[in-house]
């Protein structure tokens, strides 16, 4: 969803922590897989997604993402903004197939309301050609 927000034109806010229904779930299980002595979890919780969010998308696209971390009806959530960005962006996913677990170059877009995978090239092509279009 990161990069589907980078590609895009207008960017957009993805909320962690919760449901599609609009129920707060919070933070708590993440906070406890990432939990050490003497540390935030909040903070622990910021950095972890960065990086994973680094990793997947490269540093110069990663540098059009903030995050916050909101108290909610007792629970923590986690606003991502994302800004779109200056040239498209490929997530690096990890894939699980017959063979192992394998990473993949994925080029998403957002539709309306949904993440899109684009896989054929021509479209890709068409899509980056209107988005980033010389003006």
């Amino acid at each position: 969803t990161v990069a589907a927000f980078l590609n895009s034109r207008h960017g957009g806010t993805l909320v962690i922590g919760v449901s599609d229904r609009n129920d707060i779930v919070g933070l708590e299980h993440d906070y406890a897989t990432l939990r050490r002595e003497g540390k935030d979890d909040a903070d622990l919780f910021q950095l972890h997604l960065n990086q994973l969010i680094e990793n997947s998308v490269g540093l110069a696209a990663a540098a059009n993402v903030t995050t916050q971390i909101h108290h909610v009806d007792s629970h923590d959530i986690c606003r991502v903004h994302v800004e779109p960005s200056g040239h498209p962006v490929y997530a690096e996913v990890a894939m699980e197939t017959k063979g192992g677990l394998q990473t993949k170059q994925v080029f998403y877009i957002r539709l309306n309301n949904a993440t899109r995978e684009i896989e054929d090239e021509g479209e890709i092509e068409r899509y980056v050609a209107q988005r980033w279009a010389e003006t």
